[in-house]
Protein backbone atom coordinates (compact mmCIF):
# COMPACT_ATOMS: atom_id res chain seq x y z
CA UNK A 1 0.00 0.00 0.00
CA UNK A 2 1.41 3.40 -0.73
CA UNK A 3 0.74 6.73 0.85
CA UNK A 4 0.47 9.76 -0.61
CA UNK A 5 1.48 13.55 1.27
CA UNK A 6 0.00 16.68 -0.42
CA UNK A 7 2.51 17.28 -3.20
CA UNK A 8 4.48 20.28 -1.09
CA UNK A 9 7.77 18.14 -2.21
CA UNK A 10 8.26 17.25 1.24
CA UNK A 11 9.87 13.74 2.38
CA UNK A 12 7.56 12.77 5.05
CA UNK A 13 4.16 10.86 4.26
CA UNK A 14 1.12 12.12 6.03
CA UNK A 15 -1.39 8.77 6.21
CA UNK A 16 -4.15 10.94 7.12
CA UNK A 17 -3.94 13.33 3.78
CA UNK A 18 -4.58 10.49 1.37
CA UNK A 19 -4.18 6.54 1.48
CA UNK A 20 -4.38 4.53 -1.82
CA UNK A 21 -2.95 0.95 -3.09
CA UNK A 22 -1.23 1.05 -6.53
CA UNK A 23 -1.92 -1.82 -8.44
CA UNK A 24 -1.48 -2.91 -12.41
CA UNK A 25 -3.77 -4.78 -14.55
CA UNK A 26 -1.57 -7.38 -17.03
CA UNK A 27 -3.84 -7.49 -20.36
CA UNK A 28 -4.73 -11.32 -20.68
CA UNK A 29 -7.77 -12.94 -21.31
CA UNK A 30 -9.36 -12.33 -18.60
CA UNK A 31 -8.99 -8.25 -18.44
CA UNK A 32 -8.85 -8.05 -22.53
CA UNK A 33 -12.64 -6.62 -22.15
CA UNK A 34 -10.85 -3.94 -20.23
CA UNK A 35 -8.18 -2.81 -22.36
CA UNK A 36 -11.25 -3.25 -25.22
CA UNK A 37 -13.09 -0.24 -23.49
CA UNK A 38 -9.72 1.78 -22.96
CA UNK A 39 -9.05 1.27 -26.74
CA UNK A 40 -12.11 2.87 -27.69
CA UNK A 41 -11.71 5.68 -25.14
CA UNK A 42 -8.39 6.17 -26.99
CA UNK A 43 -9.82 6.39 -30.55
CA UNK A 44 -12.21 8.46 -29.86
CA UNK A 45 -9.68 10.79 -28.03
CA UNK A 46 -7.54 10.70 -31.28
CA UNK A 47 -10.73 11.77 -33.08
CA UNK A 48 -12.17 14.67 -30.67
CA UNK A 49 -8.51 16.38 -29.76
CA UNK A 50 -6.67 15.20 -33.01
CA UNK A 51 -4.27 13.13 -31.23
CA UNK A 52 -2.14 10.16 -32.25
CA UNK A 53 -2.26 7.55 -29.74
CA UNK A 54 -1.13 4.15 -31.12
CA UNK A 55 -1.84 1.23 -28.52
CA UNK A 56 -0.57 -0.23 -24.77
CA UNK A 57 2.59 -0.52 -24.58
CA UNK A 58 2.40 -1.43 -20.73
CA UNK A 59 0.05 -2.49 -18.48
CA UNK A 60 -2.50 -0.28 -16.86
CA UNK A 61 -2.23 1.17 -13.42
CA UNK A 62 -4.93 1.98 -11.43
CA UNK A 63 -5.38 3.39 -7.38
CA UNK A 64 -7.70 2.71 -5.47
CA UNK A 65 -8.00 5.13 -2.86
CA UNK A 66 -9.38 4.83 0.83
CA UNK A 67 -11.89 7.25 2.65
Amino acid sequence: MGEVSGGDGGDSLDGLTRMAEVAWLKPDKASQWIFEKLAAVVERANRVYEYDLLGFTEEAQFTCYRR
